[in-house]
């Protein structure tokens, strides 16, 4: 006698498998796990420009979070502190490196992909610049994504493009902290400096920036990695520059917010134009490689 189907399973349905219980790891809803999809979907981005936000529509808050840094007698409390401008250095210093470092690990690919072009039989995989894009290894395309990020987020775009276009005075250049500027808001055009301006800051710009390998991690651990080593090194050098009266909360964040945004848009036109590979869709359970 052939065993009874158990109440409610469809037809056609084998029994072993209407029996069996569904993955422990599948999320019972569409709105349960949706922090994995980080760095997938673009409106993660505008959640994070309206919570910042309010920092331009109340621009007091920047003054109230710098006023906790603030005495009328000592004024910021690592104002005078030399490690805050070595920190500072080493910050530029090591971007410089990192950078240099990328530019010669890229151009040493170059160098053996021409060198294996030459020989009798070999591929000229040099040009045009798209063939041989595509003909580098997955590891140097992705240190060329991590190169043009550095030079294109913190660099141009931050220190280029932003500092110099809102003209906003340090918060020990304004007068509610004993300087002789006035204060402006974010995002709002000021003529209050000339160079060198608060907005927004290019010290957490390089310390947010490692945020950007999460773009193209595969597997949602090292996506996860990379998010908090990129949080927790843009925190760490973000905040000597809040308590020092370098930069405004909104300074920092903003910067953050910038080159994640634009490492995220690079990634995707890279994988569009196919010179990346796309993170899977899963997120990949394991991820057992630094970035893929």
């Amino acid at each position: 006698m052939l065993p009874e189907s158990p109440p409610n399973q469809p037809p056609n349905v084998p029994f072993d498998a209407a029996m069996t219980p569904p993955s422990a790891g599948a999320p019972t809803s569409p709105h349960r796990g949706w922090w994995r999809r980080v760095g997938q979907e673009p409106w993660i981005f505008l959640w994070l420009a309206l919570l910042l936000l309010p920092l331009t529509l109340w621009p007091q808050a920047d003054l109230a979070v710098s006023g906790w840094f603030f005495t009328a007698e000592q004024g910021f409390l690592w104002q005078q502190s030399p490690w805050v401008g070595q920190l500072s250095r080493l910050v530029h210093l090591a971007s410089w490196a990192v950078g240099i470092g990328l530019l010669l690990a890229i151009g040493w690919g170059i160098v053996r992909a021409i060198a294996g072009s030459s020989k009798p039989g070999g591929k000229a995989a040099i040009w045009p610049p798209k063939r041989m894009l595509r003909g580098m290894p997955p590891c140097q395309r992705r240190l060329l994504y991590l190169l043009i990020v550095l030079m294109l987020a913190p660099g141009l775009l931050v220190n280029s493009v932003v500092k110099p276009s809102f003209g906003r005075a340090r918060p020990h250049q304004v007068t509610d902290f004993g300087g002789s500027q006035q204060f402006s808001a974010a995002w709002i055009p000021a003529h209050q400096c000339s160079r060198n301006c608060s907005f927004v800051s290019g010290d957490a710009g390089v310390g947010f920036a490692l945020l950007t390998p999460a773009w193209i991690a595969q597997g949602r651990r090292n996506r996860r990695r990379w998010l908090m080593v990129g949080m927790a090194v843009g925190l760490a050098v973000s905040l000597p520059r809040l308590g020092a009266g370098k930069h405004f909360l909104s300074d920092l964040l903003w910067a953050g917010w910038m080159v994640a945004l634009s490492g995220w848009l690079i990634a995707r036109w890279l994988i569009a134009r196919g010179w990346l590979q796309p993170t899977p869709a899963n997120g990949g359970a394991d991820g057992n490689k630094a970035l893929g």
